[in-house]
């Protein structure tokens, strides 16, 4: 096994921030927006693109954020022009809509763009997942 020492001579022109920490909680979370003038609520939304260090990172087309729902939390059927993906990462929920599923700690879920799609969070914790829409 080799041991690659990064302050040795062979590394001195290569960039410290190679890896970068950002803790989910020092991004802002939205809760509510409003939509044609109507408040809704979102449960918890963390764009990834709020903090600077990401913006100037991620492509433009590329959208990401942690969302939550709380047990009985519901997030308003809605559509998008874009496809999007969401990666259930804990808990549980239901899937609402163009298609009525449970959603599980692991799941992916596709959603096609225009596809009419509402969240609930299950369970004594509700779910969170990560929310990806390809702009």
């Amino acid at each position: 096994m080799t041991t690659i020492n990064p302050l040795s001579p062979q590394f001195k022109n290569v960039p410290l921030d190679l890896v970068h920490i950002i803790e989910r909680d020092t991004l802002p979370e939205i809760t509510q927006m409003e939509v044609e003038g109507i408040p809704t609520q979102l449960g918890g939304v963390r764009h990834f693109k709020s903090n600077q260090y990401l913006s100037n990172r991620l492509p433009q087309q590329l959208s990401m954020a942690w969302t939550r729902l709380g047990p009985g939390e519901k997030l308003a059927a809605h559509f998008h022009p874009i496809a999007s993906l969401i990666i259930v990462t804990k808990g549980k929920g239901r899937c609402f809509g163009d298609t009525e599923l449970e959603i599980v700690e692991g799941d992916i879920l596709f959603l096609p763009a225009w596809n009419l799609h509402g969240f609930e969070g299950f369970g004594p914790n509700g779910f969170e997942a990560l929310s990806i829409q390809f702009e």
